[in-house]
């Protein structure tokens, strides 16, 4: 897709390619030092810890916003 669009009058500015995302939930260093490392690497720009995961499926049910979802709605025809 990235190939298709720089060949297009709207080429992207970055690549997709330069983001990176590494699990380390099974690594025994410190998240924080892990942090430190890759910061401290001429090609990283910014490294960050991701602290909270949480689970991205919403129940309607439980959703306090789900009411102000007017486009979850059934169609009117």
């Amino acid at each position: 897709m990235e190939e298709e669009a720089s060949a297009s009058r709207w080429h992207p500015l970055n690549s997709l390619t330069r983001y990176w995302r590494i699990d380390a939930r099974r690594l025994p260093q410190p998240l924080e030092e892990l942090v430190r490392r890759f910061s401290r690497l001429p090609a990283v720009e910014i490294a960050y810890a991701e602290l909270v995961v949480s689970d991205p499926v919403v129940n309607a049910g439980d959703d306090p916003f789900n009411a102000q979802q007017g486009y979850q709605n059934a169609a009117p025809m």
